[in-house]
């Protein structure tokens, strides 16, 4: 598994059909990490296209409770450390810090068992900073 040392980057790819997508990226507890998706990348949920930062449709809130993380729209670009205490990434996080050291496995926030109807890809850069 790779780790990277401070100003080191590497670039991995998450598919929105998968359900946990694994970056094979060992981050440590105590290291801070950029990420950023780069362009105008784009994937979809079903017929809705977005980038890296989700959507919201009006009528969708009545199912915010399946989504996967509920705490965050639909189709955004969510992160986990060993799939436990998932975190937003979106476009551009900055200065993230993992509580834990671990796998970074990542997926697009849909309901769960929704998975077959996403298309589309998004190719992520990781640097750690600190």
């Amino acid at each position: 598994m790779l780790e990277l040392k401070v100003g080191e980057s590497t670039v991995f790819t998450v598919v929105a059909c998968i359900v946990w997508n694994h970056s094979d990226l060992h981050l440590r507890s105590g290291e801070r990490y950029d990420f950023e998706v780069r362009g105008n990348q784009v994937w979809w949920d079903a017929s809705n296209e977005c980038g890296a930062d989700g959507y919201s449709l009006w009528y969708l809130h009545l199912f915010a409770f399946l989504r996967r993380y509920q705490a965050a729209t639909w189709f955004v670009l969510i992160g986990s450390i060993n799939k436990e205490n998932p975190f937003v990434i979106g476009k551009l996080l900055r200065g993230f810090a993992p509580e834990a050291n671990g796998e970074l496995i990542c997926f697009a926030n849909d309901a769960k068992g929704f998975y077959g109807n996403n298309r589309g890809k998004l190719r992520v850069t990781v640097t750690r900073v600190a």
